[in-house]
């Protein structure tokens, strides 16, 4: 795939035909040394599509979408947006399933090292929690994804807004099956008052 820039010259219009960056064999890391050779405003584009990638504890499913690359004075900032089913754990029923995510890629990546020396930059010049290409000019957009992706999932993901969920009595799952215990449901804030009625009181 390639990528053109239109550049004006003497009010004389040039396109210039670049290729994209060149993704590696693992998922979601690019090699971006020649870009790194390029002057500032250099533009790639990527295409994303992957059946399955694993971030850590994050599952990803049916992951599609685009990233933009630009060369700064300092690094590549990457812009992107990414569309995925995440694999999650319903906080009712307990069972696993898919939930849909949309997210957006907006990070600068420090150069690990000075292009035209080849010397490694100090880490003062970086921010610390700056995230970084690699001394081998791989660019690796797994962390920044998997941060978005944690920061956008629910603390309760649902499978459904209606799961019944399981019984916290008999255990079964009120969704396939019909649950006949008296399960009371109790506004948390008067828990301390039932604790002060009569056992009797409490049961009825």
């Amino acid at each position: 795939m390639f990528v053109g820039l239109t550049l004006d010259t003497a009010g004389v219009q040039v396109v210039i035909i670049l290729p994209v960056c060149r993704r590696m064999e693992g998922h979601m890391e690019y090699n971006v040394a020649q870009m790194l050779q390029e002057p500032m405003g250099s533009v790639r584009q990527s295409q994303v599509q992957e059946t399955s990638v694993t971030l850590d504890e994050v599952e990803v499913n049916r992951l599609e979408g685009w990233l933009k690359f630009t060369r700064t004075d300092i690094g590549i900032w990457v812009k992107g947006r990414l569309k995925a089913e995440v694999s999650a754990q319903c906080s009712r029923c307990l069972k696993g399933f898919d939930s849909p995510l949309n997210t957006e890629i907006n990070e600068e990546f420090y150069s690990a090292v000075e292009v035209k020396a080849g010397t490694a930059l100090a880490e003062s010049v970086m921010e610390e929690e700056a995230f970084k290409i690699s001394p081998t000019n791989v660019l690796d957009i797994r962390e920044v994804f998997r941060q978005n992706i944690v920061s956008r999932m629910p603390m309760k993901p649902l499978c459904k807004q209606d799961c019944a969920g399981i019984c916290p009595d008999c255990g079964v799952d009120r969704n396939e099956a019909e649950c006949h215990c008296d399960v009371r449901t109790v506004d948390p804030r008067w828990e301390r008052l039932l604790d002060l009625l009569p056992s009797t009181d409490k049961e009825s």
